[in-house]
């Protein structure tokens, strides 16, 4: 619905914001891209609208509100939560592929990686990572926080250095919280150094 408030998934739902998608479309081959802007400009709309139209396996998660701890929001989870969005995405584009090539339907294909334990955040980035080039959103990135937000950035930097397959786009309406929580001017940050893409703003 084109005047409806809800964020758009549609190219033809937003208004005069080819540009925008062109640039997000160039700027996600980078590991890490920003997209920053006002709050309501339509940032969530942006990214929802490119995530459908990229052909690429990838998972958004919404920030929605401040999180300081473990209990409120886990990153084992959130990434777990990637893993399997990512998997299914590549699951259901084999299936339609060996249908079209078999000309019927199939069952019993799966994907599928053997845990002996609680995998460590590092041990499921990697698995993405081996099942191809893949895309992670965080929506309102801003609001991660305390030791959250420590092992998040730190979990940026291992996936910077040892998984080229995988990047990550984060959306944050209060630039300056964005700015702080990556530390991208902070000489003592993890991420001090490698670069992020800032290009898009809304």
């Amino acid at each position: 619905m084109l005047f409806s408030d809800r964020p758009k998934e549609r190219r033809e739902e937003l208004f005069d914001r080819d540009d925008e998608i062109s640039e997000l479309k160039r700027a996600s081959n980078h590991p890490t891209t920003l997209v920053t802007g006002p709050r309501r400009i339509g940032k969530t709309s942006l990214l929802r609208v490119y995530l459908n139209e990229e052909n690429m396996p990838s998972a958004l998660v919404d920030v929605r509100s401040p999180t300081n701890s473990y209990r409120a929001l886990s990153l084992f989870h959130i990434f777990l939560y990637s893993y399997t969005a990512i998997k299914n995405w590549l699951l259901r584009e084999v299936k339609k592929l060996l249908c079209r090539v078999k000309g019927d339907s199939f069952a019993g294909f799966n994907i599928s990686l053997s845990w002996g334990s609680r995998p460590s955040l590092h041990e499921i980035m990697n698995s993405i990572n081996s099942l191809g080039r893949a895309l992670i959103a965080f929506d309102k990135a801003q609001n991660l926080r305390g030791k959250l937000a420590t092992n998040f950035i730190s979990l940026l930097v291992h996936c910077y250095d040892y998984c080229s397959n995988v990047n990550f786009i984060l959306t944050g309406s209060e630039v300056g919280l964005l700015y702080d929580l990556l530390g991208i001017y902070d000489a003592e940050s993890p991420l001090y150094g490698r670069h992020l893409d800032e290009g898009q703003q809304v």
